[in-house]
């Protein structure tokens, strides 16, 4: 069954959830841009020992992450409408959220963090990164986050 079979079926069967509710709002605050209010700390601290990659200063510990795009999708600075500078600054802060993503155990990711990581990349991605696979990511996830809780919900009618 799709995605919308599955959520027609769930809605007829948990009319008025809360989990149906919380969903519909997350995916239309999803779908908005928006700026973030966090700062690059409050995702990850990696020491401070810079590095250069690809003309960018960024942090040694998240070299690896970028590494592994540039791999996989080849140059995902081609579009930078920013300089040097404040690309590094964007290339850091990205770096900080990947590694929050990776330290966060799936069971305990939350609305708040998928929306958090969000904002950062639509940023990014606005500057002129290629990121946009991220977004499609981000999204699968949180459909995933919401099916676990519509499928414990029906569980506990069903018992």
């Amino acid at each position: 069954m799709g995605q919308s079979g599955l959520l027609s079926a769930t809605r007829s069967a948990t009319l008025g959830s809360s989990v149906l509710a919380e969903m519909d709002a997350f995916f239309r605050e999803f779908d908005q841009m928006s700026v973030s209010s966090r700062h690059v700390e409050h995702f990850w601290i990696f020491d401070d020992v810079k590095v250069e990659f690809h003309g960018f200063q960024v942090p040694r510990g998240g070299v690896r992450f970028l590494e592994a795009m540039w791999k996989k999708y080849g140059s995902c600075s081609a579009y930078l409408k920013l300089g040097v500078y404040m690309g590094s600054s964007m290339l850091t802060l990205f770096c900080c959220v990947l590694a929050h993503m990776e330290h966060t155990k799936l069971e305990d990711i939350s609305e708040v963090h998928i929306l958090e990581w969000k904002v950062v990349v639509q940023e990014i991605i606005r500057e002129g990164f290629k990121f946009n696979f991220i977004l499609d990511y981000l999204q699968r996830l949180a459909y995933d986050m919401f099916s676990r809780k519509i499928l414990a919900e029906l569980r506990a009618m069903m018992a």
